[in-house]
């Protein structure tokens, strides 16, 4: 059997292994598609002896070409995903957006809970936002829902989500080992909060409430108003402590 034979079956299997090794979708398909046109060539038809390629494919620059042709379409590839990737983030604060949240969120949700994998779901939103946009203007107050963001970025391990839910309320899907990570995790939120903010003439401070999977129920939504019915019951908490505290001075 000529080595042409051998070479194309080797470029067969090794696209075949990448379509099956890698899980983005478009590069599993071009990685498919290629294994297909080169277990074709291979098995072209034999006349007295001898395999029928194009001339062009029979020396070494046609594989070099083919080659090239492959990276030209995974280039493409990795262009098409950056660009997929750019309409989920958020361009205030650097990460993902509600789109995210509405289109993307509830895959990665189902391979947690398909692996088996326990998970927390916050709810955050700021306590003083319209206070910092009246006496500082809108861009304090961008600002200061980016610091936040940057906060619960920097407090998450890297494949834990955040998400802009709203205009300054955000979503946390995060890894725990037990749900009493939560804590341990807002509370580290809050101190780098602190730092972050420290030099600000005005305080940043914000609400928060959490869930876990599936200590406290197996439906991701029903988790998530969860995390956000606790958390307006932390904001309501400090609400009245201030009014308590008003009403202490004016007594």
């Amino acid at each position: 059997m000529p080595y042409e034979t051998y070479f194309t079956t080797g470029l067969a299997i090794l696209f075949f292994s990448l379509g099956l090794g890698v899980r983005d979708s478009l590069f599993k398909k071009l990685s498919l598609m290629y294994s297909v046109a080169f277990l074709l060539l291979s098995t072209g038809k034999l006349v007295e002896g001898q395999v029928v390629f194009a001339d062009t494919l029979l020396n070494f620059s046609g594989y070099i070409m083919w080659v090239f042709i492959f990276y030209l379409n995974y280039r493409f590839v990795v262009i098409e995903r950056a660009q997929e990737e750019e309409k989920y983030i958020d361009p205030l604060t650097g990460i993902k957006n509600r789109t995210y949240f509405e289109k993307v969120l509830q895959e990665k949700v189902d391979n947690y809970e398909r692996l088996g994998l326990k998970y927390a779901v916050f709810f955050f939103d700021m306590d003083n936002l319209k206070q910092i946009n009246d006496t500082f203007g809108h861009e304090a107050g961008d600002k200061a829902i980016g610091e936040l963001a940057k906060a619960i970025k920097e407090s998450l391990r890297s494949g834990d989500v955040v998400v802009r839910f709203g205009g300054d309320e955000f979503v946390v899907l995060a890894l725990v080992k037990a749900c009493s990570d939560a804590l341990v995790i807002i509370n580290r939120v809050e101190e780098t909060l602190k730092s972050k903010t420290a030099d600000l003439p005005y305080k940043v401070s914000f609400s928060a409430g959490f869930s876990c999977f599936p200590d406290e129920g197996k439906n991701f939504k029903e988790l998530l108003k969860l995390a956000d019915k606790r958390m307006y019951e932390v904001k309501h908490g400090k609400r009245m402590q201030d009014f308590s505290d008003i009403r202490g001075h004016a007594f």
